[in-house]
């Protein structure tokens, strides 16, 4: 029992062609949970009346394995849902993607194209390519994006890298012009935009399997949150092979650190003492509420966004640990009110082992960005390296780290398709499990059916359930301070 849990256990996935993937690939008709099809036994069985000896010795042996699982009683085995990406055998786009990488491109050809940036340039040139559709097939949309570009504010970071870019959107004031989308007239400074009037800010990752996009293609998420009285930093960073994954972490840390200091008024934290005064008016009546700082991201957006705030709870504990947490003069951390993250991969090393499986381990990205090694994948995890903090300082001080955890660890939403091919829905359900297990006080799943990866991003920027679940969310956290919020569905399913 304990070795078929573990390799049920998300995300793993049991090898084609085994026992425990027949099990976990198959559906009970009648809803409770797993079950095996008899008749699919039989008719196999029927089948191979005529194999040879050996063969059916080996048949039966298979068929007895079946049918001990199918009885054993697990506890919560009910609880086992249907994985749309764990069919009995490989499906038919992961076939040809296995072909194509085993017989038709060699390996150090999809080595070179990975690593020269070929990989980078084809990507970014589809979504390039796919902009003129987009407007003739929704002309709104394109309207959007063009006002969008028009008052946007471009901040450079970094070094001068074309990639270290900020696309920053305020809302407008009740005293500045505005439009009927609610964004700032101004794209020169921040004169019309008055701290009462926004809510928040966003601070938004995008994806690209850390090889590849740029900020300007998600300009269109910004739309929904300007409009909710939001501001959002979109931010641009360097993509593989230009950076690795700490590289790319590193520039989120400076964007932060450069918005902390030329917008201070939009890095009000919850916490501070004017967010304090806003929420005694909220008391007495007032509809004005901040949520602080929200860190946002996509994919692998989403990944380098938790990397960035577990290694920010890596320095806090650090610091408490070495008693130098009141030196406010050497404290270099940012902090974050929420964290919300969209189809993301949280587990390096199991997610590697899905592309594996997929046959595009060795062209993505992740691979090298990652670092190459079993180790360096483990340590590039967040979920793992939050659970590795937790455990370190249970034996430094012998103290249960789940209060500090709770106080440092924001709350959390996860939000993932359930048809999602790129990345599987139990990267986030892993993730979640582990936030919870190391002392996250408030971590939220939120899945969505018959929704694939790009599915949950194109939903900001066209309208969709999970902008919609995420707005209900951040709303809860504004007017009702429910850390927990209602979003529509059960926290995990």
């Amino acid at each position: 029992e304990t070795s078929l849990r573990a390799s049920l256990a998300p995300p793993r996935a049991p090898p084609y062609f085994t026992a425990n993937r027949s099990l976990y690939a198959k559906k009970d008709p009648s809803g409770e949970g797993m079950a095996l099809h008899h008749h699919h036994d039989h008719r196999h069985h029927n089948r191979n009346q005529g194999l040879h000896p050996q063969k059916r010795d080996n048949f039966k042996y298979f068929h007895n394995v079946l049918t001990k699982i199918h009885k054993a009683n697990f506890s919560n085995f009910h609880l086992i849902h249907h994985h749309p990406h764990l069919s009995f055998s490989p499906e038919s786009p992961d076939q040809i993607t296995r072909y194509i990488s085993s017989h038709i491109m060699p390996l150090g050809m999809q080595n070179k194209l990975r690593d020269n940036g070929t990989f980078r340039s084809l990507s970014d040139m589809a979504v390039t390519s796919s902009v003129p559709c987009m407007g003739i097939v929704n002309p709104r949309a394109a309207m959007n994006f063009l006002f969008l570009t028009k008052h946007m504010i471009q901040l450079d970071y970094g070094f001068g890298h074309p990639s270290q870019k900020i696309h920053l959107f305020l809302p407008s004031s009740p005293e500045s012009p505005g439009d009927i989308n609610g964004i700032s007239a101004s794209s020169s400074d921040n004169n019309h935009v008055n701290e009462k009037s926004v809510k928040g800010l966003v601070f938004f990752v995008h994806g690209g399997a850390w090889g590849s996009g740029c900020a300007w293609m998600y300009r269109l998420v910004a739309l929904p949150f300007v409009k909710a009285n939001i501001a959002v930093a979109i931010v641009g960073y360097r993509t593989y092979p230009d950076g690795n994954v700490q590289d790319q972490v590193d520039d989120l840390y400076s964007a932060a650190r450069m918005l902390q200091m030329k917008y201070p008024h939009l890095w009000q934290r919850r916490g501070d003492s004017k967010r304090n005064e806003q929420k005694e008016e909220i008391s007495r009546g007032s509809s004005q509420s901040s949520f602080g700082v929200c860190l946002m991201g996509h994919s692998s957006g989403a990944h380098i966004s938790m990397l960035l705030m577990v290694q920010q709870v890596e320095k806090k504990v650090m610091n408490l640990m070495s008693g130098s947490q009141g030196d406010k003069g050497n404290d270099d951390t940012i902090s974050f009110d929420s964290f919300i993250g969209l189809s993301g991969v949280y587990n390096i090393q199991h997610h590697f082992d899905y592309e594996a499986g997929r046959g595009v381990e060795e062209i993505s990205p992740m691979k090298p960005a990652c670092g190459y090694t079993r180790e360096a994948f483990d340590y590039y995890s967040p979920a793992l390296r939050i659970h590795r903090l937790t455990k370190m300082y249970n034996d430094s001080t012998g103290i249960n780290a789940d209060s500090i955890m709770s106080e440092l660890i924001p709350p959390v939403l996860l939000v993932h398709g359930m048809d999602d091919e790129t990345v599987p829905f139990t990267s986030t359900s892993e993730a979640a499990r582990i936030m919870r297990s190391c002392g996250a006080q408030y971590c939220s799943e939120y899945y969505l059916s018959e929704t694939g990866h790009t599915d949950v991003i194109m939903h900001f920027m066209m309208g969709g359930r999970s902008k919609d679940a995420v707005m209900r969310w951040l709303e809860g956290e504004v007017f009702h301070g429910n850390k927990q919020a209602d979003i529509g569905l059960p926290s995990k399913l």
